[in-house]
């Protein structure tokens, strides 16, 4: 921030580069003639740089004029002697003097350069009597307006580095009489010229109204290849469209009636304010954009010579043109004089190409910038234009002063061949409907062919869809088939296994009933041995008694009876047994021998049927075999099918996406064409009250936009707004300085992002919803008190939590972006 100390620069940026202030005249009122009369001051020569209208002017080169600027107070200081420039002037002749490499004057290492132009205006003579803003209007913006008022459509055009005054020789100070420039100077002439006609036209017509005038005013820039309305608070970005009759136009801008020159400063003013705002949120350290303010001029005459006239003149201040090693620029402010300087180098490729400088053949290709297409008709075609070099006299800028008069030189080769724009109104506006009429047809036949693309893409989609259902299909049936051999594998498997399920379910009955058999055997064993057991007991008993006793002979012989009928039982239970484990033996070789028979015969069985099965499942193995290569070549062909159809699809796809791209962009752009013609037939078909009514509408609303940034306009509605502190914006760039005023009304003003709660409302870095609140008692004393999260700073130290007073002249910092010059009236 600035020292609080230093006092704001009360006069314009031209005064500040004079050795000494010009303070302010009145300016002698200029008398408007008719177009037989000259319309210059009294005593001064008609300007030679267009020829009068109807002079009978067949070609009409681009009319270049150069003016040099007075030394800056920085050339000074670095060590420039203002009563030694570089540049001097001789009549309309331009010199550069020789100097070498390192700025010393040299005849050896470079050659004195020499340009020859329409007008040059020396404007850094001391006494400051040479080339005023005056003179630059009378030799440059009267012909432009004569030539506007006889139908010619006219362009003044601002080149030269950042500060050579480019800004200064088209706006200047608007409230200054003597310093403002052309553009205000423009206006206040063209509403008296107009009155002037409209006096003389109901003249001639004995009292009846003889002559209707419109004036249509817009305000754009063009900021890296980006075209904004000045004019709106959006930032949408505009595009070009050429009219085949009106040229060039600019669809949605807004074009505001004007009638006077108290709303060319309301529009102005709005401008300057829209544009420091954009700056500030896109957080650039300048303008660094084209300024493109245009006048539509529409008369419209009754009577014996009824016809309707239109103009256009442009006014454009162009983004200066310099070196990153001059401006020392990095990051985004070294993109940003990239973007343009490529806008400018556009410029200059069309310059070449038209003055035919660039190579045979080169043609010029408007379309590859925005500027250079906007100025289609004023470099080429249907207007009469002026570019005016700006340039510095000092040492230090002599590269940039050669490049810029190196640039107006290959202009002044250029020709435009102006016409009459002299057009029945009502043909006009039956043109226009007859061309959206075309534009509605040929808008609706790109619709019903989109609509055509779209069910086409919606039928290959069905189409692709049913081909993949039918291969799920395909997929499904081959897993069944491949489950199902599966399955037969199995049961073959089963099959050939010798201990199946009936088999072993015969075995097992065999061997639970030889296993019966067995536990038999082994209980009629098992009592035989019991019997043997007791037979024995009893014999030995027998044999005992036989010994011990002494008996007769009758006891022993009926001793020795009963032993033999033991032994003989004994016999007969041997021979019974024999007898009876002869029969079991028997009997197991029967049961065994049935069983066997019963095991081959039902093993037979099984042979016969698992030779059935297997012939059938051979059969149907076979089958499923046969089906499943079926479903495989099927599937095959169906695969290379659906790869041909695919890469079809695809390829179709992609062609019907591409028309579709095609027939979208052919549709927006036919939509783009069908606003840019309403727009026009609107414009054209506007009525005087439709006017009144539309530049009210045009007011309210930036009176409304001003108001919900807590900006003041021209005409401040708070009462004694010269008594009330106010907050004045600070900019590096002297276009935007002082643009943007906030008023401090009697309490507390809160400051932040938040429309709904604070008064002055701003965007951009580290402003937060709430940054700060400024007390205002009595109009004399302002305190500022930070608020959480805000960052504020007064002359570059942030302010404490308890706040701090500020006094007239204080750098009040807001977040990073915002830099404000405290003014307190008393």
């Amino acid at each position: 921030p600035h020292s609080p100390t230093q006092a704001a620069p009360a006069a314009g940026p031209w005064q500040t580069m004079r050795d000494g202030a010009v303070g302010e005249s009145p300016v002698s009122e200029v008398s408007i003639l008719s177009s037989e009369a000259s319309p210059t001051k009294p005593g001064k020569r008609r300007s030679t740089v267009f020829a009068p209208p109807g002079a009978g002017e067949t070609g009409n080169n681009i009319k270049v004029a150069v003016r040099i600027r007075p030394f800056s107070a920085k050339e000074i200081s670095e060590g420039g002697d203002s009563g030694d420039p570089v540049i001097t002037v001789n009549d309309n002749t331009v010199l550069a003097k020789a100097v070498d490499r390192f700025g010393n004057d040299s005849e050896y290492s470079a050659k004195e350069r020499k340009y020859n132009f329409d007008a040059v205006f020396k404007s850094f003579d001391p006494d400051g009597l040479q080339g005023t803003q005056e003179d630059v209007f009378e030799e440059l913006g009267v012909p432009i307006l004569e030539n506007a008022l006889d139908a010619y459509n006219g362009c003044i055009m601002a080149y030269g580095q950042t500060g050579s005054g480019k800004s200064y020789s088209v706006t200047g100070d608007q409230a200054s009489s003597k310093e403002k420039g052309l553009l205000p100077r423009s206006c206040d002439r063209l509403f008296e010229m107009l009155e002037q006609l409209k006096q003389q036209e109901a003249e001639a017509q004995e009292g009846a109204e003889g002559l209707q005038t419109t004036v249509l005013a817009s305000y754009l820039e063009i900021y890296q290849e980006k075209m904004y309305d000045l004019l709106v608070n959006t930032r949408t970005d505009l595009q070009v469209r050429l009219h085949p009759t009106l040229g060039p136009h600019v669809p949605g801008l807004i074009q505001s009636p004007v009638t006077g020159i108290k709303e060319i400063r309301e529009l102005l003013d709005f401008g300057a304010k829209n544009r420091a705002v954009g700056a500030t949120t896109m957080n650039a350290n300048s303008s660094r954009s084209h300024a493109v303010f245009t006048l539509d001029i529409r008369m419209s005459f009754s009577g014996p010579n009824a016809r309707d006239l239109q103009s256009r003149i442009h006014f454009v201040d162009l983004a200066g043109s310099e070196k990153q090693k001059k401006t020392h620029a990095s990051g985004e402010r070294l993109q940003e004089g990239i973007a343009i300087n490529q806008s400018l180098s556009s410029l200059s490729r069309v310059i070449q190409a038209l003055a035919g400088t660039a190579g045979k053949g080169v043609q010029p290709v408007f379309r590859e910038s925005k500027l250079t297409l906007l100025l289609k008709d004023a470099l080429s075609g249907n207007s009469r234009t002026v570019l005016m070099a700006c340039i510095s006299p000092a040492r230090t800028n002599l590269d940039e002063s050669i490049g810029t008069l190196e640039f107006a030189a290959r202009c002044k080769l250029i020709k435009t061949n102006a016409k009459k724009n002299e057009q029945d109104k009502r043909e006009l506006i039956e043109t226009l409907c007859n061309e959206k009429k075309e534009v509605e047809t040929k808008l609706e036949a790109e619709m019903q062919q989109k609509t055509m693309l779209q069910k086409e893409l919606e039928k290959e989609m069905e189409e692709s869809r049913k081909n993949q259902e039918l291969a799920q299909k395909m997929a499904q049936e081959k897993q069944k088939i491949e489950e199902q051999l599966r399955a037969l594998e199995q049961m073959s498997k089963a099959s050939k296994d010798p201990t199946s399920a009936d088999v072993k379910a015969q075995l097992r009955k065999a061997e639970q009933e030889l296993e019966l058999v067995r536990q038999a055997q082994e209980a009629k064993q098992k009592e035989w041995e019991e019997l043997q057991k007791a037979n024995a007991g009893k014999e030995a008993e027998l044999q005992q008694r036989l010994e011990k006793a002494d008996a007769s002979a009758a006891d022993a012989a009926e001793m020795q009876r009963q032993l033999q009928e033991l032994r003989q039982l004994r016999e007969g239970e041997a021979a019974a047994r024999e007898e009876e484990k002869r029969k079991l033996e028997e009997r197991e070789r029967a049961n065994q021998a049935l069983q066997h028979q019963e095991f081959q015969r039902l093993e037979q069985k099984k042979v016969e049927e698992l030779t059935r099965a297997e012939a059938h499942r051979q059969a149907a193995f076979a089958e499923l075999q046969e089906k499943l290569h079926q479903v495989q070549k099927r599937e095959e062909a169906e695969r290379a099918r659906m790869e041909e159809a695919r890469s079809t699809e695809v390829e179709l796809r992609q062609r019907i996406e591409q028309e579709m791209r095609r027939v979208q962009n052919r549709e927006e752009d036919l939509k783009r064409e069908l606003l840019g013609l309403q727009s026009l037939s609107d414009s054209w078909a506007l009525k005087n009250a439709d006017i009144e009514k539309k530049a009210q509408e045009h007011k309210s609303l930036r009176e409304r936009l001003l108001k919900e940034l807590g900006i003041s306009g021209i005409d401040a509605d708070m009462q004694d707004s010269h008594k009330v502190p106010r907050l004045v914006n600070m900019n590096p760039d002297p276009s935007l300085e002082g643009c943007l005023i906030y008023y401090l009304p009697l309490g507390e003003t809160r400051i932040g992002a938040d429309s709904q709660r604070c008064r002055v409302c701003l965007a951009g870095l580290d402003v937060t919803e709430e940054v700060c609140a400024v007390t205002n008692q009595g109009n004399e004393h302002l305190e500022v008190q930070p608020l959480p999260g805000g960052l504020v700073r007064v002359n570059g130290a942030a302010v404490a939590e308890g706040g701090q007073k500020l006094q007239s002249g204080d750098r009040l910092a807001i977040g990073r972006a915002h830099i404000f010059r405290v003014v307190i009236p008393r």
